[in-house]
């Protein structure tokens, strides 16, 4: 009569943060999970990028990254607001707090344009930045036609050499209309259009066309309806040369070293791993520590009124533990009965 049958779940959970850590000219990220269940197995994954020497966030003004900024870059505008947080990640520019940015508004003379200096990629790297064309609406007029939008390009050794556009198969220059598909060209027609009207990063691969020791890089507009409308701007550029090998990517953990970007671990107690991005002579390493918790236990008690005993209490656990060391007690009355998973 008293029967009753104990079932037990158990509930596992992973949160998963992204961590970024900056280390002067070096930015490393990690996505791991801080905290797993015994018998989990989880991945971590490790991410870097160097700020470079040929960078710009424009909150001193224009600065030595530029060869020529057209009439009219302005580091201020009276339509649009920079990026309201800190750049800190592996698609931007570093470690730069939110504040001014370049931006060609009323009156800016057309073409308009930004071209940096001669700069050393004979590995190639990449094109990093944050990008914002203006919306429709009253004086402060954003791009709304197919040829008024921003092109970026590349150009080889100084003039007379030929300006070539940079191409990338990356989202969401994939869906530029011809003849614009797969070139790094902000188009206003473009499907994705909401991710450029508002300040977002770029990592654009150099080329291999563009590999030099002395390639200059530009972002122009040679098409507005005139020079009072049709604005753009740019904020925290960085052009992050590879060195010759490439970058490295080690994990370090208490069996030794592994090399990647990514590392599946299942540990059974709290261990620390160590991520390290290196690149061009420069690294910087982060400790990611993972912790074990054991199983969130919620018994549901069933009783059956079938049992012919009525003095017998019949105890039941059904448990899905995978392969960790833990101890299961059922009590009736004092009197446990355990067993080991």
């Amino acid at each position: 009569m008293n029967k009753q049958s104990l079932i037990l779940y158990i509930t596992l959970a992973i949160l998963f943060l992204n961590t970024t850590f900056s280390f002067g000219q070096c930015v490393v990220c990690v996505d791991a999970p801080p905290l797993i269940t015994c018998g989990e197995t989880a991945t971590l994954t490790g991410d870097g990028f160097l700020t470079s020497i040929y960078e710009d966030n424009f909150n001193t003004g224009i600065g030595a990254l530029w060869s020529n900024v057209s009439a009219g870059g302005s580091t201020t505008s009276p339509c649009t607001g920079g990026s309201s947080v800190s750049t800190i990640n592996c698609a931007g520019a570093g470690a730069v707090p939110a504040g001014d940015f370049l931006w060609w508004g009323q009156g800016a003379a057309v073409p308009r344009q930004a071209a940096t200096i001669a700069i050393p990629v004979p590995a190639g790297g990449d094109i990093i930045f944050e990008f914002k064309m203006e919306g429709q609406g009253g004086s402060c007029d954003g791009p709304d036609l197919i040829g008024e939008g921003t092109m970026l390009q590349y150009r080889v050794g100084p003039a007379p050499a030929i300006w070539q556009d940079v191409t990338t198969t990356m989202w969401p220059f994939n869906l530029n209309p011809m003849p614009y598909t797969n070139k790094a060209y902000f188009c206003p027609t473009n499907p994705a259009l909401q991710s450029f009207t508002s300040w977002n990063q770029y990592s654009i691969p150099i080329p291999a066309a563009a590999f030099s020791a002395n390639t200059h890089f530009r972002w122009r507009q040679i098409s507005p309806t005139n020079q009072n409308w049709d604005f753009w701007g740019l904020d925290n550029v960085n052009i992050s040369p590879s060195s010759a090998g490439g970058a490295t990517y080690t994990w370090t953990t208490p069996t030794g070293p592994v090399a990647g970007q990514t590392l599946t671990v299942n540990p059974t107690s709290l261990t620390n791993y160590t991520f390290t991005y290196a690149n061009n002579g420069i690294s910087c390493s982060t400790p990611v520590p993972v912790n074990v918790a054991p199983p969130i236990v919620y018994p549901v008690i069933v009783p059956n009124p079938l049992n012919p005993c009525p003095n017998a209490i019949d105890l039941n656990a059904n448990v899905s533990f995978n392969s960790c060391n833990y101890n299961i007690y059922l009590y009736d009355n004092g009197f446990s009965i355990g067993h080991s998973f």
